[in-house]
C-alpha cells in the first residue's frame, strides 16, 4: 500500500513539474532575466511587488537590480507610496491575452505614477 502511494505522489509531481512549464510556453527553460528598476515617480516606494514577486522599498530617482526567471508584461506594478492612496490594483488585473514574455535578457523597467479618474497607481514601461 506504501508503495501504491508513492508511486502515486510521484506521478503527481511529474504532471505538476510539466504544468509549471506549460504556465509559460514561450520561456520552457525559464531562463534568468536581469531587471533594472527605475523608480520615476518622484517618491520612494515602499512593498514593490512585479508579477507576483516581492522587491522591496526602492528610493525616489534611483535603480534597483533584481532577478527573475522570466518577466512577462501581464500585470501592473503593486507598491505604496507613503501620503498617497493608491488605486487598488490587483497584480493580475490584465488578462494576459498578448501579453509578452521575456527570457534570458536584461530589461529596463520604468516604475511610473499615473492619475486618471480612477486615482493614483503605478505602471510601467519596459526597454530591452
Amino acid at each position: 500500500m506504501k508503495l501504491i502511494g508513492l508511486i502515486i505522489l510521484i506521478a503527481l509531481g511529474f504532471n505538476l513539474s510539466a504544468q509549471k512549464h506549460q504556465l509559460y510556453p514561450a520561456c520552457p527553460h525559464h531562463k534568468d532575466v536581469t531587471i533594472l528598476l527605475f523608480n520615476n515617480t518622484g517618491y520612494d516606494i515602499d512593498s514593490l511587488s512585479l508579477q507576483w514577486e516581492y522587491i522591496g522599498f526602492i528610493k525616489k530617482q534611483s535603480t534597483k537590480e533584481y532577478k527573475m526567471d522570466y518577466y512577462s508584461t501581464h500585470g501592473f506594478p503593486v507598491g505604496k507610496i507613503a501620503g498617497l492612496d493608491l488605486y487598488p490594483i490587483h497584480e493580475d488585473t490584465w488578462c494576459g491575452y498578448g501579453a509578452q514574455y521575456y527570457c534570458d535578457t536584461i530589461l529596463q523597467i520604468e516604475i511610473k505614477l499615473h492619475n486618471d479618474i480612477y486615482g493614483y497607481y503605478l505602471t510601467q514601461t519596459i526597454k530591452k
